[in-house]
């Protein structure tokens, strides 16, 4: 982790979790655990996405909810929200009570829509240049402050780090295809979360947890898991059809 100085509570989660990765050592399982840790540890934090610069795109590289996943669709098919902005602004943006707000007429009713009340997105700098962001979602209006960000200042060093280092942003080879980008992407997602609530999965929040776990496990993202979760149940489903 080169120069960055974590606090311990956050060193301890960073480590524990990456040795889980071990095997799995690609940017979008490292960006996954940082943003697991960040909703474990800024308090507030009820969902948390990173979000990549790819061309003149930004798009979700790793998120610790499905809440997360929705409101950042919500913004990249309206190109507007506190993400977008404080890529393209370089600065971070906090938004306390979503409902008064008025700078994003189209974000606002999506993201309320899904539970969100209010937000903090801060970008993430690697050389000067704007690389991502990081985005912190609450059920609770008013959940951040200025002291948010001195806490979130570390992790946000660290997953600079991790984006730079990675050969696979460097090149952008194959990267729009190992991330959640698209509406499609959402809809599978929530396709495969159907289906496990059918087989028994308590809620669509324990759906959720399995997809991230199979995926984490099979090191692929989430919305390559919900592929394969759909492509089995209608493979079940002819077969039943057959006999």
């Amino acid at each position: 982790m080169g120069n960055v100085e974590l606090p311990e509570e956050l060193r301890q989660h960073i480590d524990r979790i990456n040795r889980l990765l071990a095997t799995q050592n690609t940017m979008p399982n490292k960006l996954e655990a940082i943003a697991e840790v960040i909703e474990r540890t800024i308090p507030g934090a009820d969902a948390v996405s990173i979000a990549l610069v790819v061309g003149d795109a930004t798009v979700t590289g790793a998120a610790s909810s499905r809440i997360a996943v929705e409101a950042d669709l919500v913004q990249y098919g309206h190109n507007q929200g506190p993400c977008i902005t404080s890529v393209r602004k370089q600065t971070p943006v906090r938004i306390d009570v979503l409902r008064q707000d008025e700078r994003y007429d189209h974000f606002a009713p999506g993201a309320l829509e899904v539970g969100v009340e209010s937000v903090l997105s801060v970008p993430i700098f690697w050389a000067g240049d704007v690389v991502g962001s990081v985005n912190l979602y609450s059920r609770e209006p008013r959940a951040f402050s200025g002291a948010t960000l001195g806490q979130l200042a570390p992790v946000v060093e660290y997953a600079a780090e991790v984006i730079s280092h990675s050969p696979l942003y460097a090149e952008t080879l194959g990267l729009v295809e190992g991330l959640v980008a698209t509406v499609a992407d959402a809809d599978d997602i929530q396709l495969a979360i159907g289906i496990l609530l059918g087989r028994g999965v308590a809620s669509e929040e324990a759906a959720w947890s399995v997809l991230r776990a199979d995926a984490l496990r099979a090191g692929e993202p989430i919305a390559d898991t919900a592929r394969r979760v759909i492509s089995g149940a209608q493979s079940a489903q002819e077969t039943r059809g057959d006999l």
